[in-house]
């Protein structure tokens, strides 16, 4: 349930983040700002809405270490659409607006902590006339304390 809710919180900390940044769509499409999308982009449907521009955020991996501390990596994809071959400036400009925008407020819901390094890649192959790039993001996550057994030696209780 952790990794859901803080997936949960980066998208609509994306959505604030991105809701004035007006790009182009399909062909055919009005510009607008990039929808956020859980997961994985949905199968492919009629034309009676674009897919571009989009952020998809899904977890990637993540560990609890000894000192119950709580790593998650969470990956966003950014899809843009341009005919014009810098095309690839616009994911640019959705990785500047979420770069900035989550260094300046890097905690979540007062639970979850962005940690450096923000990291990034352009794709060398890009499905022209869509531009992807993989933003990839680590998270700090305080986890559940253990609560021990009655009777249990050994976790700061003293014996009688």
């Amino acid at each position: 349930m952790i990794e859901i809710d803080l997936c949960r919180a980066i998208r609509t900390r994306s959505e604030e983040i991105l809701k004035d940044l007006i790009i182009p769509a399909d062909r055919g499409f009005p510009d607008r700002s990039p929808s956020i999308i859980n997961g994985f982009l949905p199968p492919k449907r009629s034309k009676a809405e674009s897919d571009f521009p989009f952020v998809v955020v899904r977890p990637g991996e993540g560990n609890t270490n000894a000192n119950r501390l709580t790593r998650a990596t969470v990956k966003m994809l950014v899809g843009c659409y341009s005919e014009d071959f810098d095309g690839h400036e616009y994911a640019l400009l959705v990785l500047a607006r979420l770069r900035t925008g989550l260094m300046e407020c890097p905690t979540l819901e007062s639970r979850y902590r962005m940690e450096l390094p923000f990291s990034w890649r352009l794709y060398d192959d890009q499905p022209y006339p869509n531009w992807e790039l993989e933003i990839t993001t680590e998270w700090s996550i305080a986890t559940t304390l253990e609560i021990p057994d009655d009777g249990v030696i050994g976790y700061g209780q003293e014996e009688d």
